[in-house]
């Protein structure tokens, strides 16, 4: 069973990461974070692809109410149960929730690698004018 410390540091984690991701959106903004623009539109389209995942995942966890199948001893019952309380957040954050987190930094993932994109694609240009206008 997750200690309501421990999944309270598994959300403050997932803050910093988007925090982190929000950084880095930000710097490549701002021009100062660049990628080859193919590779940035790989990374982000499997970005897009992995969030579309959880969010399916997401929404198959909110069509259960009951979790089954670990059999009919009672400490299968016991460990569904413990299952269940996690899943619906009633040990702390709900997978629902956790998986909304991942999804969130998933699409900052995502607009960081485009905009890493834009700013090369960005300085290139600049790079071709300055050396046009060097002849």
């Amino acid at each position: 069973m997750a200690e309501p410390s421990r999944v309270g540091a598994d959300a403050s984690g997932m803050l910093a990461q988007q925090a982190s991701w929000s950084s880095l959106n930000a710097a490549a903004g701002a021009g100062t974070l660049r990628m080859e623009p193919g590779a940035a539109e790989e990374c982000a389209v499997a970005c897009e692809v992995l969030r579309d995942e959880l969010a399916a995942q997401a929404l198959n966890l909110r069509r259960v109410t009951r979790l089954e199948g670990l059999g009919e001893l009672d400490s299968g019952r016991a460990l569904a149960r413990k299952f269940e309380l996690k899943a619906f957040g009633e040990m702390g954050v709900s997978a629902i929730e956790v998986l909304q987190q991942h999804m969130a930094v998933l699409v900052e993932m995502a607009a960081t690698f485009r905009a890493a994109g834009a700013a090369y694609r960005a300085q290139e240009q600049a790079t071709a004018d300055g050396l046009g206008g060097a002849r």
